[in-house]
């Protein structure tokens, strides 16, 4: 049976009501991964909520790599945003391992708000070695936006045929801390608002990407965090780290 890693990248920020969310998030999922559990579809899970602390911006693709190289013996790897919860009929696709080179985009469903193939953010499933075989996210993506096309496209040079999830429903949390719902026009607002979140350089970093992708992922993340707290309840696990901005930043 199949060993399920589910990895949350976190920062409780102003203006996000981060930390409620996660609450409910680790209620919800953990409810649903026990249920596969109780039914014998999985043999093992954790989740892994990877804090990053310190005044860099928010950096999720190298916060799901420090949680993919701690999480590296489960034999698939769900890549998960804190503010997304599944219904329990799409519990299935939480057990089910990746075919080899084929990821499994489980908020494909997610039709509230992104549309079309070129949407590989939210909910993606790898198996532990393709998450490797892709070198996983880059590491430069500093503020909101670029790491998951970027992703896409580490997958579409290495001929990976990514699955579409295309039934189901998942509920998006995502608000302000005065409980005002974002959806996409509102998120966009809210970024041009609050530019200090939003990746600058995200184009540039694309770019680059396509020629450093081999020496910018998961297989460099040791130099580039510093821990600073593991704490583990039952199923959830919480990795506390500063990050360190690598030097494919300033080219």
């Amino acid at each position: 049976m199949n060993s399920v890693a589910i990895i949350v990248p976190y920062r409780d920020q102003p203006g996000q009501n981060r930390l409620q969310q996660l609450k409910a998030f680790r209620g919800h999922m953990t409810q649903m991964m026990n249920m596969l559990l109780k039914e014998h579809k999985i043999k093992e899970y954790q989740i892994y909520v990877m804090g990053q602390t310190g005044l860099h911006k928010f950096n999720r693709g190298l916060l799901l790599n420090i949680g993919a190289h701690y999480a590296k013996d489960y034999d698939t790897l769900i890549f998960h945003d804190v503010d997304l919860l599944p219904e329990l009929n799409l519990r299935e696709w939480y057990a089910k391992k990746p075919e080899p080179k084929k990821p499994i985009h489980i908020a494909g469903c997610w039709k509230d708000r992104y549309e079309g193939d070129s949407y590989f953010g939210g909910i993606v499933s790898f198996r532990s070695i393709d998450f490797r075989k892709v070198n996983g996210y880059p590491n430069t993506f500093w503020g909101w936006g670029g790491e998951d096309d970027a992703l896409r496209y580490r997958c579409n040079y290495r001929h990976f045929h990514i699955k579409k999830v295309t039934q189901g429903k998942i509920h998006d949390m995502e608000c302000t801390d005065t409980g005002c719902k974002m959806g996409l026009s509102e998120k966009l607002a809210y970024l041009k608002s609050h530019p200090y979140l939003k990746c600058t350089d995200k184009w540039e970093q694309r770019e680059q990407d396509k020629i450093s992708w081999l020496y910018n992922g998961v297989r460099q993340v040791s130099s580039l965090h510093d821990v600073r707290d593991i704490v583990t309840e039952g199923k959830v696990t919480l990795v506390t780290v500063d990050l360190i901005k690598p030097l494919l930043c300033l080219i």
